[in-house]
């Protein structure tokens, strides 16, 4: 929690005091990123630094579509 606060991550993080955000997405390592469509539904998953705007851009455009 202080990480997340101490570099003003805005977003959504999956903080918990037990295993249970890592169980229910099937976390391995961390840090991990997810990219979750309006359905709510996983469209990208990896590690935080793999996600490039060009995949963050394509869910959007599904999205408007």
């Amino acid at each position: 929690k202080e990480f997340v606060a101490d570099n003003k991550m805005t977003f959504p993080i999956g903080i918990d005091d037990s295993d249970r955000t890592m169980t229910i997405y099937a976390i391995r390592s961390i840090p991990a990123a997810f990219l979750i469509d309006t359905a709510g539904r996983i469209v990208w998953q990896g590690h935080t630094m793999e996600l490039k705007e060009h995949q963050i851009e394509a869910a959007l455009k599904a999205v408007r579509a």
